[in-house]
């Protein structure tokens, strides 16, 4: 690293100036890589990694377990919803908030989402207004 910001004040004497800039850039984004990837380890080693596919099977399972159809064709199931913590608009349960406390500490994620459970209701087509 020392190099090559030796490197980068070589050239800034030297009047390479566009290189020299280009060559910060560089250091920089390689900088923040590391770091990504630390924080990235740190987080798989701390937190359960939940993939999409079995957020997919877990959605799938409750369509199944709820989904039912009234007498007027009126589809009822449930979901799950994803919503980013900024625009969530309930209280979460005291342990959930306790843990988040401990995840924001912890500066490993960006942002957080919360998934809770929505209820869907399709009502067929058409629907004729007169």
């Amino acid at each position: 690293m020392e190099d090559k910001v030796n490197l980068i004040d070589e050239l800034e004497d030297l009047g390479l100036s566009s290189v020299s800039e280009n060559l910060k850039v560089k250091v920089k984004e390689d900088e923040e890589a590391k770091e990504a990837k630390k924080r990235l380890l740190l987080a798989y080693e701390n937190y359960r990694v939940v993939s999409p596919d079995k957020i997919e099977r877990m959605d799938k399972a409750l369509y199944e377990r709820t989904s039912k159809q009234d007498e007027r064709g009126y589809l009822t199931y449930d979901k799950l919803r994803f919503t980013n913590i900024k625009h969530y608009d309930k209280i979460p349960p005291k342990e959930a908030r306790e843990k988040l406390k401990e995840a924001l500490e912890t500066n490993l994620f960006d942002e957080f989402e919360v998934c809770d459970i929505q209820s869907v209701t399709k009502v067929p087509d058409p629907i004729i207004f007169g």
